[in-house]
């Protein structure tokens, strides 16, 4: 995974989804964690093929011209072998992207592409905030639906941009 802040941060600069990030941080679903001024939540409903996510980047709340390294695991119920992802994006309270893409086409380019074999999938992946990002408060949501139309995932990930 990749992490949507990156996604987020392009977006509200140039308004494009970065493929690549966008399609990483899609994998993510459930569970709750907190740590500074990140935070990330299921938004899933209990029907969802994935299970047990975790998430976590370092540093934990990435600012302005920083690095970071964002990781992510989860357990999936079933193969993926196509679907749509959803990315919606709020910088401020103000939405600067709502698309959605093929999954498939947006997961060719990371290390879990489709198909995605039922079982544990984890993911780490490297990037840097832009320093030219705006300060505030940037929430990112990523959904998938597989071939079928079903859910398999959600998560929505916050944070405080300084």
């Amino acid at each position: 995974f990749a992490v949507v802040l990156v996604l987020a941060c392009a977006t509200a600069n140039a308004f494009v989804l970065d493929r690549d990030i966008a399609a990483a941080v899609a994998r993510a679903t459930g569970g709750n964690a907190t740590d500074a001024a990140f935070t990330w939540e299921d938004c899933c409903s209990s029907s969802c093929k994935a299970s047990n996510m975790q998430i976590t980047i370092d540093p934990a709340n990435p600012q302005k011209g920083q690095d970071y390294t964002y990781s992510s695991s989860y357990d999936l119920s079933e193969d993926v072998t196509g679907g749509k992802a959803t990315y919606k994006i709020t910088l401020r309270g103000i939405p600067i992207s709502d698309k959605t893409d093929d999954l498939c086409t947006d997961l060719k380019s990371t290390d879990t592409p489709c198909p995605i074999k039922a079982g544990h999938v984890s993911s780490v992946t490297k990037g840097s905030v832009p320093a030219s990002t705006p300060s505030g408060k940037l929430v990112a949501r990523t959904s998938w639906t597989d071939q079928n139309g079903d859910d398999v995932l959600c998560v929505q990930l916050t944070f405080d941009i300084q």
